[in-house]
């Protein structure tokens, strides 16, 4: 990916500045997960949440992949 932007001969050479991020903590990252499913209004379990992280281990996970996994710990809250 740094070659795109660092070499004279690609199309978005100096396109930007270049930033190193750091790994996201684990317990940050499940807190940030549940928040959005909770937002969506759905329970979710930890258990639920961990599983969806190893499944995204080393990559990107697609809600369609991540959700199979999720239907026996996620439970739709009822609204009033």
């Amino acid at each position: 990916m740094l070659s795109m932007v660092q070499d004279k001969k690609r199309a978005f050479y100096k396109m930007g500045c270049i930033m190193a991020l750091e790994p996201i903590k684990q317990d940050n990252y499940e807190k940030f997960i549940l928040g959005w499913f909770e937002k969506g209004g759905y329970s979710i379990s930890f258990d639920c949440v961990r599983k969806i992280i190893r499944l995204g281990e080393g990559g990107d996970v697609q809600c369609s992949a991540a959700l199979p996994y999720c239907l026996g710990g996620c439970h739709r809250i009822k609204s009033d």
